[in-house]
């Protein structure tokens, strides 16, 4: 059925080479060629995916010295990036227990760990912060916290962008007073 050149090809590469050929040829007889007077225009531009960064939705565990670490991960092109501050703010007010014994203290949202990040495209990996003592005092007393982790970033055409997810501060229980 198929001779020369085109006989040791398999089936997906034959329609393929066909189908260039065809093109090929009909762009030589002129069909394809620009109207009398019309400009030509180079390549069509190729619209750049803007950097997505991907923070884990998994709780995280507070050490005795009060270090997290967050993964986070940079889905973009290879030759794109994610760079910027990631931070730790307590996601809602608390209520915890007050000093005596049955009074309670309401403590309001404030920001409590902050951490540079840079990431290449495709890749991910753990940040990690070094809580203030206010804070550590406060997860260990209540045992868990709600926390907004919030990545402000850029790509490399500088653009920035706001990232945020909802996780849990928390601390073994045998670290809790």
């Amino acid at each position: 059925m198929w001779s020369g050149a085109l006989a040791t090809v398999s089936p997906v590469n034959r329609r393929l080479t066909t189908a260039l050929a065809t093109c090929a040829a009909v762009a030589a007889a002129g069909a394809l060629a620009p109207a009398a007077g019309a400009q030509t225009q180079g390549p069509a531009p190729v619209a750049e995916r803007p950097p997505h960064l991907v923070i884990s939705h998994r709780a995280v565990r507070m050490s005795l010295a009060g270090t997290a670490a967050v993964r986070i991960g940079c889905f973009t092109d290879v030759q794109e990036f994610c760079a910027g501050t990631v931070q730790l703010r307590l996601a809602r007010t608390v209520t915890a227990p007050g000093i005596p014994a049955p009074r309670t203290r309401r403590v309001a949202p404030f920001t409590f760990a902050t951490a540079r990040f840079g990431l290449g495209g495709g890749n991910a990996r753990l940040v990690f912060f070094r809580v203030l003592p206010r804070a550590r005092f406060l997860v260990r007393q209540v045992g868990e916290i709600p926390v907004n982790v919030i990545a402000s970033y850029a790509g490399r055409s500088g653009q920035r962008f706001l990232d945020q997810r909802e996780i849990r501060l928390y601390v073994p229980s045998i670290f809790v007073f």
